[in-house]
């Protein structure tokens, strides 16, 4: 995710790729798209939501 960016586009951004990834034939299961949402948020978005950043640090050691 760009710096620039808000939540919102990234996550039409996303989307879109789920959805070309899945119409190739690819599963992708939701708990995997949500993985990869998180890991991908700027910092500046800890400052706003701390359990953000206790998601990213969880996740980082998990996959």
């Amino acid at each position: 995710m760009k710096e620039v960016e808000t939540v919102k586009k990234f996550a039409n951004i996303l989307s879109k790729m789920v959805t070309q990834t899945r119409s190739l034939g690819e599963e992708l299961n939701d708990q995997r798209i949500v993985e990869k949402l998180f890991v991908s948020f700027p910092d500046r978005f800890e400052t706003k939501n701390p359990l953000l950043k206790g998601i990213k640090i969880f996740l980082k050691y998990q996959i």
